[in-house]
């Protein structure tokens, strides 16, 4: 599944999925899928598991659990003709490396498509947050999307605590069990504005969290804002993750 900043488009088999920004696009293991295209000038976070990506267990929030599947958008069935190609190339992403099959006819085409396993794309702007005025909620309520020891969370605008000495600002803690990753979208803290695209990395067993400047600055200002207005996508893995080159040339050298 991926995150959209930016209009476009995906061509996974069973019809075209349009995009827009803030939307999550989800394609199923085992689905053929083209590459985005951009309309325009398009950042994404692509978020790959091992694992099936699905929807979490309700549990006692029941039909108000923030995940309302009726704003999900799915494709209508569009197969794609040939071009006049001689072979179509489809790549297969699996431990070891791809492998590629070559069709003599163009794969995405399908005419329909019957099941509960499709691609889909859905808003941030149409997830329920869930609230409390009394206590800064743990990450995991806001869970969106797992997989096996892969966790997706949407961390979105909603109001702030309200009753008075509630300390607002997520805790000062490591996390012993899992790595965590947060994808700044936008949006701002308290008046601090959270750059969109900025990536953090806390590995597992490390210290973080929000800066005691900023923890300060929540307290005082704690009258000043009844909004929390953040657009975060958080990422916790099981297994540690190992930046690449890519990453670590454009490392701030701070969280």
């Amino acid at each position: 599944c991926s995150s959209a900043a930016g209009p476009g488009s995906r061509l996974p088999g069973v019809g075209p999925l349009r995009y827009s920004d803030g939307d999550w696009v989800y394609i199923p293991r085992a689905c053929p899928a083209g590459r985005p295209a951009p309309d325009s000038e398009t950042t994404l976070l692509m978020v790959e598991a091992t694992d099936e990506f699905r929807v979490p267990p309700a549990g006692p929030l029941g039909r108000h659990f923030p995940f309302d599947p009726s704003q999900m958008t799915i494709p209508d069935p569009a197969p794609i003709e040939d071009d006049g190609r001689d072979e179509y190339e489809v790549r297969l992403i699996h431990e070891g490396g791809p492998t590629t099959l070559f069709y003599q006819h163009n794969p995405l085409d399908i005419e329909g498509w019957r099941g509960d396993n499709f691609p889909f794309t859905f808003n941030i702007a149409d997830y329920n947050v869930v609230t409390s005025d009394s206590v800064h909620l743990p990450p995991t309520v806001h869970l969106f999307m797992q997989a096996t020891g892969v966790y997706v969370m949407n961390f979105l605008p909603k109001p702030a605590e309200g009753v008075a000495g509630t300390e607002r600002t997520p805790w000062y803690h490591r996390n012993v069990d899992y790595d965590e990753i947060a994808f700044f979208h936008g949006g701002s803290l308290y008046g601090i504005p959270m750059p969109p695209g900025l990536i953090s990395h806390a590995p597992q067993g490390v210290h973080h969290g929000a800066p005691e400047k900023a923890r300060e600055r929540a307290r005082r200002k704690f009258d000043d804002y009844s909004r929390v207005d953040w657009q975060v996508i958080a990422v916790d893995t099981r297994r540690r993750l190992t930046p690449s080159p890519e990453v670590l040339a454009h490392d701030l050298g701070q969280h």
